[in-house]
């Protein structure tokens, strides 16, 4: 597997573009983001902002351009690249008849190095101690945002994408 040569970025965007039929979303967009960076992407509603994070969360592909993630081709090695990864995009995808720790420990199953004592900690980072035992379908929009951070954090990812991830938190979240 080749790691591409500016792999001191944990992102790289190189030239990316998105067509839906006649309609350019996205035009030649390009940056990086150096390990230890927080990148915000701001426009206006329609600009193409959610379009490049469901690229870069391999939930869309690219019309053309390259997309490299702790140097390694989205494109040329998926899942190398997509583990990772980290994110939330839009709202967390959670199980509501599972309780908050259920669907923590269902994710962390994915990935054989994630200790109960490593969700343990990330539950206590996200604030969500008191309610984690509790089924899902009984969480304010906040909570389950704060489960769906939990979730992206797990596996210690190289790179965190969050779409809206303030979204339904109080000040404390």
């Amino acid at each position: 597997m080749e790691v591409h040569l500016l792999a001191k970025f944990v992102l790289e965007v190189d030239n990316l573009t998105k067509v839906f039929k006649n309609r350019v979303a996205v035009d030649n967009v390009s940056f990086e983001i150096i390990k230890g960076e927080i990148f915000g992407l701001i426009g206006p509603n329609g600009a193409g902002k959610t379009t490049i994070i469901r690229m870069l969360t391999g939930l869309a592909e690219p019309t053309s351009g390259e997309i490299y993630i702790d140097g390694i081709s989205l494109r040329k090695h998926f899942e190398k690249a997509i583990a990772k990864l980290g994110g939330i995009i839009e709202t967390p995808e959670l199980y509501s008849y599972m309780t908050g720790m259920e669907n923590l420990k269902f994710f962390a199953s994915l990935y054989p190095d994630i200790t109960k004592e490593k969700i343990d900690e990330i539950v206590k980072l996200v604030g969500m101690e008191k309610r984690i035992y509790d089924k899902v379908r009984t969480y304010s929009l906040g909570m389950k945002q704060r489960i769906g951070i939990a979730q992206a954090l797990l596996h210690d990812p190289k790179l965190l994408i969050l779409d809206e991830p303030t979204n339904g938190l109080d000040p404390n979240g």
